[in-house]
């Protein structure tokens, strides 16, 4: 039996890009930010060579931060947008309330990583 290639993250982005299309409801919005996130997490992950199970996500921003702590902090924003939209019903940074504004953001930060990761 072949093995098959493995999956792309970028599709991740292309169905975050596609939930959020004009109009989106909160629900899309919220997994839009998610995809966002994992799309660039999966990248940096596999570029960085991080292979730890435990706190990988933690793993993944300090390998990255060895490299550029404002890369690291970008990818650690992107993460706290993650959180709240897959685990706080109300998020409690009252800034974070706002899912167009969420979205948004997740979207700029991961246009800006990106790059980055891709090149690692």
């Amino acid at each position: 039996m072949l093995n098959p290639p493995p999956f792309d993250p970028r599709l991740f982005l292309a169905l975050a890009r596609d939930l959020s299309a004009s109009g989106a409801e909160e629900r899309h919005l919220r997994t839009a930010a998610g995809r966002a996130y994992y799309t660039v997490f999966l990248i940096a992950r596999d570029k960085l060579g991080v292979v730890v199970v435990q706190d990988v996500h933690t793993e993944v921003i300090r390998a990255l931060r060895a490299r550029n702590r404002a890369w690291a902090d970008q990818l650690a924003s992107l993460r706290r947008i993650r959180v709240a939209a897959d685990y706080e019903l109300v998020p409690q940074d009252p800034t974070r309330r706002d899912w167009a504004r969420n979205w948004a953001d997740a979207d700029l930060l991961s246009k800006r990583l990106m790059p980055i990761v891709q090149a690692l």
